[in-house]
């Protein structure tokens, strides 16, 4: 079983900023201060109860402990995550423009629009992540697109 690494010891001036962050924080940085808070005033619990009881999970609670441990309360606030934006996607100005056309002559899935932009050699052949990026892009521009039900798909009759 692994071993529970305790939460440091907190100085004063730590415990003055958690309570801050725990009243007048962002909604996330006031959970993780509770959080923290709750884990320096142990009530015979687990840590991973604790972390429970706050709705995070125990890969989660232990993050957060180890940031924690490790920053101080400035673990508490967000931390950008530069792998975690590697693979997006980001349209030229000249994808977007060209989507947007495109989306206005014909009616297409987001699959079809990318599939012409990548025809076009706008966008490289080997992305995967565009749909969202051209979602987002076709959203913006105020197009809108839904999923149609195959059975409104068929044919009906013309109506008198």
């Amino acid at each position: 079983m692994p071993k529970i690494i305790p939460l440091r010891e907190i100085e004063p001036h730590e415990m003055l900023e958690l309570e801050r962050l725990a009243k007048k924080g962002a909604p996330f940085e006031a959970r993780r201060a509770r959080f923290i808070l709750a884990l320096a005033n142990l009530s015979g619990l687990r840590p991973n109860q604790i972390g429970a009881a706050h709705g995070f999970s125990v890969s989660t609670s232990s993050a957060l402990r180890n940031r924690f441990n490790a920053m101080g309360p400035e673990g508490c606030s967000y931390q950008f995550n530069e792998l975690a934006s590697l693979g997006r996607c980001k349209l030229s100005f000249e994808a977007q423009e060209r989507a947007v056309a495109i989306v206005k002559t014909e009616a297409l899935t987001l699959a079809g629009v990318m599939a012409k932009l990548k025809q076009e050699k706008l966008v490289p052949k080997s992305e995967k992540n565009g749909r969202y990026a051209l979602a987002d892009t076709l959203k913006r521009a105020g197009m809108s697109f839904q999923r149609t039900r195959y059975s409104l798909k068929k044919a009906r009759p013309p109506a008198v």
